[in-house]
């Protein structure tokens, strides 16, 4: 495990390729000494083994599989306490959990979920990615390759495909659970799923669109945005070099 302190009271851990348990246990400590006024502002990365987690609007039939079918397969099944439906967490896909006060930022939930869909936005263009959201629809998007029907996008949006997905949980201002993003394919994982809830839905990856897919370097760049855009910046007002906002339009 890499821990490291800079001065800007921002610890960052990478966890490598871990089980979902090890990191949501962690994630739980983290929040906890958050909530209780002895914990730091802390950004885990890492890359699970094949999980399906089920958030708290999830509909059970939105996982295509039984639990002893997904076993089968060395995908494990976890109920969890973010917001959201389900989704797939797998080798390939880079994930960030910020454990963050925000009454150190900004009070705002809302705010909290743009800035943490720019700095996928951002992260996406350093790989070579363009990307974009769709209002009404947490998360990130590019333009995918197929035409989708039935996904619940209006005609323009059924050509899209969903690259970067984000749920998280809030306690007293301090956050939990956080974003993952499509490095290499993980097609196979989310056939096992109606992801989001959404049946027939594009999931793509940057391997996919011919972007750098090098979760290395993602990790690298994701944290050099997560430090910019949210960690350092006090004043609330979130904007790349092309007035991007992280207000947003929903």
């Amino acid at each position: 495990m890499l821990e490291k302190t800079p001065p800007s009271d921002l610890v960052t851990m990478d966890l490598g390729l871990c089980p979902y348990q090890e990191a949501w246990t962690l994630q739980k400590e983290l929040q906890r000494k958050l909530l209780d006024g002895t914990g730091h502002d802390t950004l885990i990365f890492c890359e699970h083994t094949p999980t399906i987690t089920i958030g708290r609007s999830a509909k059970p039939d939105n996982v295509l599989l039984s639990k002893e079918e997904l076993k089968k397969k060395g995908v494990e099944l976890f109920e969890i306490e973010r917001g959201g439906d389900v989704t797939y967490h797998g080798p390939g896909q880079l994930v960030a959990y910020p454990i963050l006060d925000l009454k150190r930022k900004r009070r705002d939930v809302g705010w909290y979920l743009r800035t943490l869909e720019l700095i996928i936005i951002n992260t996406l263009k350093d790989l070579s990615v363009e990307s974009f959201t769709i209002c009404g629809l947490t998360g990130v998007w590019t333009n995918g390759v197929k035409n989708y029907n039935n996904v619940g996008l209006t005609p323009d949006h059924q050509e899209r495909a969903k690259i970067a997905s984000i749920g998280v949980r809030i306690s007293r201002w301090c956050t939990l659970h956080g974003l993952s993003l499509n490095i290499k394919d993980c097609s196979d994982g989310f056939g096992l799923i109606n992801p989001c809830g959404f049946k027939d839905i594009q999931i793509t990856s940057v391997e996919e669109l011919g972007g750098k897919a090098d979760i290395s370097v993602a990790r690298i760049r994701m944290e050099k945005w997560f430090r910019e855009l949210l960690a350092y910046n006090d004043n609330g007002e979130i904007n790349d070099e092309e007035g991007y906002s992280a207000k947003s339009c929903r």
